[in-house]
């Protein structure tokens, strides 16, 4: 479970690590790490239309795909449909509330690093084990195993969003993004590894065990 749900949050950003245009005035490296945490963690598309290029229309078309993407990381589990979307819609709601601070960008010849302080939601996951142990200990040994898998993740469900008021945050965690040009274009380097590690820092993972 716990190797799944930062698989998703892996996802999520790395669907939004996609390539700026860096033609015309001074690149804004800062403002590029804003507005992709901004449109992945609350909706917004203002500042990343001004970036891209992107109309209103196309950014949010990225937001929907990008969380629509994440559910490839239930992989072969036969879960619902109708459960993947709670689910995947769950996150949506605790990333709303993510806490962070990017830094000045420093530049480096054509190379731009961007400091973020990501303060890690504590709080989410809550309750999610003893919930999912109850039901397992009630469950009828007769339960077919989409019934299952959609029982365990409809529970886990529930505890997050009922969480969500009650969140607090860790001390802040420092990541280092590294913006490079390539051809007319910049994108954040290794954009897979930091999606990986970016989201694993937003919502703490160890109250899963």
């Amino acid at each position: 479970m716990k190797r799944m749900k930062n698989t998703v949050l892996s996802i999520l950003l790395i669907g939004l690590m996609v390539l700026v245009s860096g033609c015309g005035k001074e690149f804004d490296a800062k403002g590029l790490v804003e507005s992709f945490m901004a449109l992945m963690t609350k909706g917004e598309t203002e500042q990343y239309c001004k970036l891209t290029g992107e109309s209103q229309a196309e950014a949010e078309a990225d937001y929907a795909a990008m969380f629509e993407g994440a559910k490839e990381a239930f992989g072969d589990a036969p879960v619902s449909e109708e459960v993947q979307d709670a689910f995947v819609n769950a996150y949506i709601e605790l990333l709303s509330a993510a806490k962070y601070e990017v830094h000045e960008a420093t530049k480096d010849g054509e190379t731009y690093t961007v400091s973020m302080d990501i303060y890690p939601i504590k709080g989410a996951y809550t309750g999610v084990e003893e919930a999912v142990d109850e039901l397992l200990a009630d469950i009828d040994l007769d339960t077919s195993e989409q019934d299952l898998f959609d029982a365990v993740f409809t529970a886990m469900t529930k505890v997050m969003l009922a969480n969500k008021d009650n969140l607090s945050y860790g001390d802040p965690q420092t990541v280092d993004l590294k913006i490079v040009k390539k051809g007319n274009y910049y994108e954040i380097e290794d954009a897979e590894a930091m999606g990986e590690k970016v989201g694993e820092l937003l919502i703490d993972q160890s109250e899963l065990g």
